[in-house]
């Protein structure tokens, strides 16, 4: 399998068709997986924090989200192609499509009731037949809400748990309750859903495919994304540049 490696995290170097396969064949796996994904904010908080670092210790495989660490891998040296960049809002039809004709369930957690009541209907129309429930994530995480919450996955006993309660969040929120939850695999995946529903403006398609996505982000909600972008990408680069450096 081919990688990628910036700050010590392995990045595998799918398509879109290898990794909707990969994650359909964990789902069958008597074991429990997460499949993570980095972009540049992720990659930031992994070389400020020891403890989002190890989070992807744990990953059975991480993909590529975004085209900041396709950027920072080439300038590293490393041989990637715009094609491994995959972003969930891109490939969830694609998923879904292989959970329903290999009966596998799912369990969406994330997003508000109005963007699960929106995720329903699509899904009805889009994806009739598929095995799944939905759950908003805007509730305590932990205790007895907590613990409410994961009994009503456990009863549904799903193949795939999809957490989007954004970055790290989520991530730590699996690490914290994967052994109480009876799921194979595990997706951390942020907003996908806001923008799977059209809840939130993604971007125009031009700007998506070419890796701006971010600039319609930051237009949009400037005075919660600033900060994550306009000094997270120039200290992201900052940071592979002096990971070059060290190489020579």
């Amino acid at each position: 399998m081919n990688t990628a490696n910036i700050f010590d995290i392995p990045i595998n170097l799918f398509t879109r068709e290898q990794l909707t396969d990969s994650i359909v064949k964990k789902s069958t796996a008597n074991k429990k997986s997460i499949v993570a994904h980095v972009n540049t904010k992720a990659l930031n908080l992994a070389y400020e924090e020891e403890k989002f670092a190890h989070f992807f210790q744990q990953c059975a495989l991480i993909y590529c989200d975004g085209y900041g660490p396709l950027v920072g891998a080439k300038l590293l040296g490393q041989n990637v192609r715009s094609e491994h960049r995959n972003s969930c809002p891109d490939f969830l039809d694609l998923l879904l499509g292989k959970l329903k004709a290999k009966k596998k369930a799912i369990f969406f957690l994330g997003g508000t009731e109005k963007v699960i009541n929106r995720l329903v209907q699509i899904l009805e129309k889009k994806h009739r037949g598929l095995n799944y429930q939905a759950h908003h994530g805007f509730f305590k995480k932990n205790g007895l809400s907590n613990d409410k919450v994961i009994s009503k996955i456990n009863a549904f006993n799903p193949d795939i748990l999809y957490v989007g309660f954004g970055m790290p969040l989520q991530e730590y929120w699996i690490a914290d309750n994967m052994p109480n939850i009876d799921a194979n695999v595990f997706l951390p995946e942020g907003a996908c859903l806001d923008f799977y529903t059209d809840s939130t403006y993604r971007g125009p398609k031009f700007l998506t495919d070419i890796g701006l996505e971010w600039v319609t982000r930051l237009i949009t909600e400037p005075k919660r994304l600033w900060r994550r972008y306009l000094i997270g990408n120039p200290l992201f680069l900052i940071r592979i540049l002096r990971s070059r450096i060290k190489r020579l």
